[in-house]
């Protein structure tokens, strides 16, 4: 220890919650040392300069939080930060912050270690300083605070707990860690043979939580030696919590999720083993206990359990129990949409408003009327981005859900939250965004068949001003319109869908790029690219097309999580109910967009470019 560091001085309240904690017999939490030093400082408050800076250095001690498994530590320690705030100008706070300590700071906790004896008291602070000591000061780490806390840590998995048995966990969690860093090998067995003893005190089926702790820290650890006999305890153990937790019959230690916790494990070993008809076994087990809850749930809970099974049974070759999951779910969906509450948002719009909007669209002709009601209804990504954003901001929670879209008694697509997916529910707010405009497309169009009264010849002059119809479509793109105009909406769908997609194909090959592929599998054999490709993987179109065009033809016409009419038509999906005047108008719009396109003049475009 440095003699020109002064010694802190700990002021008597502080001592005394010290000692209270000193003589405790049974385990606690390090949280509420912090806690009730806090306490007692704010009952004696005001302190002096020297009194709060001797509880902070104690304080501080028991506020760090230890990194979990898995976990980054912003500084690259194993204890981090309890809480953190941004503040307006993006700086970081960390409460407590590794930069309030110091050579002093580290020096105290070098004394309290010497002077206490609690188990947990001098895991804490031994660990601190094994991990704390360079970062803070430079100095290397002393090997004895890790075997210091090691030992204690061990010490502190004995004592008497209770619930929950999560601390003891994380002790000898840690202790096993420290001890493989240090390459101790008596301190591994020591804390090993911690964790079975704690294992066979909390080892509970209904606990999912808290038993695979043992499987997880030493199975398959080629730095922790297990003997034969202890690796087949924790086969054993899994075994009989995988038997409990998946037999209806056992009450409250029924627990599907729990047995399926044990399978997991349980694959594992039996693959190691090579040993298929075992690891099916295990992965029926509780599948089946999945399933026989799946009979008594509601329809949306059914599916949500049913579809990992079914997973599960496809991904290990279970082909005749796949087949019965997928049998059941699609039963039990059925009804899935009656049990979906419908959340509606009024938008309210005078109707002054609404008529000086229509009249502004539908002035000046109508084909200027055309193009301006082409261009005001293509969805923006960025208003769609935007309202993500809002969403994360004012309703957290909700941002963080995923979404599943169930159609036909199955679910047909997904997306997860706003953070870990924002490309997928990008589209689905897309989606709902074309929705929401759906009522004022479709007053629009009323207002310009009010006011010029269009033939579909005069809606074909418009589209066949742009290069991206094929003049050969020209009579079946007429019929489509015809039945536009005469609210034949099945046979819009029918007539005009294809259409759009030889339109964009068409576009693809003006734009130098093949529009056909070869056929997996089928050496010399080429097809013709479909939407879904065009609109996703080539990269030309993209460019040409742009962000919002071309999101909105995808969410519309070829993506599940959005209208994915296309597809849906294509493979005999849609039913009568669903061909409706809002579907004829958004398909009017998208060859109303396409219509837009125009072939640039290569010659006047670089002359152009060299002129800039």
């Amino acid at each position: 220890m440095s003699t020109n560091v002064r010694p802190i001085v700990v002021p008597e309240l502080a001592r005394s919650v010290l000692a209270e904690f000193e003589s405790k017999q049974e385990a606690f939490p390090e949280y509420e040392v912090a806690g009730a030093l806090r306490k007692a400082a704010q009952a004696n408050a005001p302190l002096s300069q020297e009194k709060k800076d001797g509880v902070w250095a104690e304080s501080a001690a028991f506020c760090f939080s230890p990194r979990r498994t898995g976990d980054v530590s912003d500084w690259e320690t194993h204890f981090e930060h309890a809480g953190s705030l941004t503040q307006e100008d993006g700086t970081k706070v960390y409460i407590p912050d590794i930069k309030e300590l110091d050579a002093e700071i580290i020096a105290h906790w070098e004394r309290r270690l010497a002077e206490c004896e609690h188990p947990i008291l001098r895991a804490r602070y031994a660990d601190l300083l094994w991990d704390f000591r360079k970062a803070v000061t430079g100095a290397k780490a002393k090997v004895d605070d890790a075997r210091t806390a090691i030992d204690s840590y061990v010490a502190a998995s004995h004592l008497p707990i209770s619930e929950p048995h999560i601390w003891q966990i994380r002790w000898v969690e840690r202790a096993l860690e420290l001890a493989i860093s240090i390459n101790d090998s008596s301190r591994i067995e020591a804390a090993r043979d911690a964790m079975f003893d704690l294992y066979d005190r909390v080892a509970d089926p209904k606990l999912c939580g808290i038993w695979p702790f043992l499987f997880d820290n030493v199975y398959d650890n080629k730095k922790v030696l297990l003997t034969t006999a202890q690796e087949a305890k924790i086969i054993q153990s899994l075994e009989e919590i995988l038997a409990t937790c998946s037999d209806r019959s056992k009450g409250e230690n029924f627990n599907p999720w729990g047995a399926e916790e044990a399978a997991k494990r349980l694959t594992i070993h039996y693959k190691r083993l090579n040993q298929p008809n075992e690891v099916q076994r295990v992965i029926r087990t509780y599948g089946q206990a999945f399933e026989s809850i799946a009979q008594i749930a509601s329809p949306l809970l059914a599916m949500s359990w049913q579809q990992p099974v079914f997973e599960a049974y496809q991904a290990e070759g279970m082909a005749d129990d796949a087949k019965r999951v997928q049998l059941a779910s699609k039963e039990k969906g059925k009804d899935a949409i009656n049990e979906m509450a419908k959340i509606s948002v009024p938008i309210t719009i005078s109707k002054e408003e609404l008529d000086k909007f229509l009249e502004a669209i539908t002035a000046s002709g109508l084909r200027e009327s055309l193009i301006r009601i082409a261009v005001q209804f293509i969805p923006k990504a960025a208003d769609a981005r935007a309202h993500l954003e809002w969403l994360q901001q004012t309703d957290p929670l909700t941002a963080m859900i995923g979404i599943r879209k169930v159609d036909a008694g199955q679910i047909v697509a997904g997306a997860g939250s706003i953070q870990d997916d924002p490309d997928g529910r990008l589209l689905v707010q897309i989606a709902e965004n074309i929705d929401i405009a759906y009522a004022f497309l479709g007053s629009a169009l009323d207002r310009l068949c009010e006011r010029y009264s269009p033939t579909s010849d005069d809606l074909l002059a418009f589209l066949y001003e742009s290069p991206v119809f094929d003049a050969d479509r020209r009579g079946l793109i007429k019929k489509g319109l015809d039945a536009y105009l005469n609210h034949d909406h099945l046979s819009v769908a029918h007539l005009l869908v294809p259409q759009i997609e030889h339109a964009l194909r068409r576009l693809l090959g003006m734009l130098g790029q093949p529009t056909n592929k070869s056929v997996r599998g089928a050496s010399g054999i080429m097809e013709e690219k479909n939407l879904s490709h065009i609109l996703e993987r080539e990269d030309a179109i993209k460019r040409c097309l742009g962000e919002d065009i071309r999101l909105y033809f995808l969410v519309f016409l070829a993506d599940r999580r959005g209208h994915n009419v296309r597809n849906e038509l294509s493979h005999g999906l849609m039913a009568d109910r669903q061909f409706v005047r809002q579907l004829s108008d958004r398909l009017l719009h998208v060859l109303l967009v396409l219509a837009l396109l125009r072939k640039v003049d290569q010659p006047a475009r670089d002359q152009a470019s060299e002129g800039q």
